[in-house]
């Protein structure tokens, strides 16, 4: 496949340049390193910013920030007779805008028509559970869906960027040391993550079925959605649910993190990587979103000598730093933990 050029462009003028030109150097990373290192069949590419609609080549695939959508959705992506595009909201006061287009720039690259679909064992809801079911299912690949939840986003240089599956995330059984998404956020095949959804198309009846876990709901439930239409699939479900799963997502932000209180900071440390060494006046809560094992250099107030503490962290268990912490942080495990610091 030929290189692809995307053009993100900001058509509302309240995007400062300096954020456009970090996000589209951030999304360069991902799309051309993360991105190809497990879905090797998607392009290589790269990623300008535009400061107008105007100077986009004709070739390139655009990626424009807008006031607000149709649908109300965050942002979607289709195709024209020329070439594939997204449209993503930039609301004033909030960068998830990046999330959103990073979002819709990785599902663009791997599917750009929006029908491509991957058979595989099927799910069931049990209860409040999900479950491997009997038969095969023709899984949509929307590759950011299963893990679209707010607290499954990662950082590249200070943007926040969406997870996204790997195609092992369509494997029959679970397997030791898989990458099941890129942040590892995933722990088996077909897992669907609070706040993610996943949609299905069944073979004998071409009925659409999805598996829907809105940030603000207590449980997963079951979507029955029609049967599928001959024009493109992905539409057509981004229609009937991305409107929902925006507005949850922003409704769980600011439940958590609203009200006075601050957002969280993002961070990640890469498999064998060292954080720079860093003193925190304030105490500080972090969480990591993944299981790991952690070597923290610590300096004690009034010292000079360090000491190496070792560390297992468990996904979703918050760990409170006092003020006065100086240290750095190396990740011992195989690959990425990533999460949140709230000061």
């Amino acid at each position: 496949m030929k290189p692809v050029e995307i053009a993100l462009v900001d058509t509302t003028g309240k995007v400062h340049p300096h954020t456009m030109s970090a996000a589209a150097a951030a999304f360069n990373i991902q799309v051309s390193q993360h991105l190809r290192q497990y879905w090797g069949f998607a392009p290589q590419v790269t990623v300008r910013w535009f400061p107008k609609s105007q100077q986009i080549p004709r070739s390139a695939w655009p990626i424009k920030l807008v006031d607000k959508l149709k649908f109300n959705e965050g942002g979607f992506h289709s195709i024209t007779a020329e070439r594939p595009f997204a449209k993503v909201v930039a609301t004033p006061g909030s960068n998830d805008w990046t999330i959103d287009a990073s979002h819709e720039a990785l599902e663009m690259l791997v599917d750009p028509v929006g029908n491509r679909l991957w058979a595989a064992r099927a799910i069931s809801l049990v209860g409040t559970k999900i479950t491997d079911g009997e038969g095969d299912l023709e899984f949509l690949v929307e590759i950011c869906d299963p893990c679209e939840g707010p607290r499954y986003t990662y950082e590249i240089d200070g943007i926040e960027v969406s997870d996204f599956i790997t195609p092992d995330f369509y494997a029959h059984h679970a397997m030791p040391n898989v990458q099941y998404s890129f942040t590892g956020a995933i722990k088996a095949p077909r897992q669907v993550l609070h706040g993610g959804y996943i949609t299905w198309v069944r073979p004998k009846t071409r009925r659409i079925e999805q598996l829907l876990w809105l940030a603000t709901d207590k449980q997963p439930r079951l979507k029955k959605m029609g049967t599928a239409p001959a024009s493109s699939l992905r539409e057509y479900v981004d229609s009937q649910t991305r409107h929902a799963v925006h507005k949850a997502r922003a409704d769980y932000r600011m439940k958590h993190h609203g009200g006075g209180k601050t957002m969280p900071m993002k961070f990640q440390i890469g498999a064998g990587e060292k954080t720079k060494r860093t003193q925190y006046e304030k105490a500080h809560t972090v969480t990591y979103h993944q299981d790991g094992e952690i070597e923290r250099e610590v300096w004690d107030p009034g010292t000079h000598k360090s000491k190496i503490v070792p560390e297992k962290v468990k996904a979703g268990v918050p760990i409170k730093r006092p003020p006065g912490t100086d240290h750095t942080v190396k990740n011992l495990g195989g690959s990425l933990l990533t999460g949140d610091k709230e000061m």
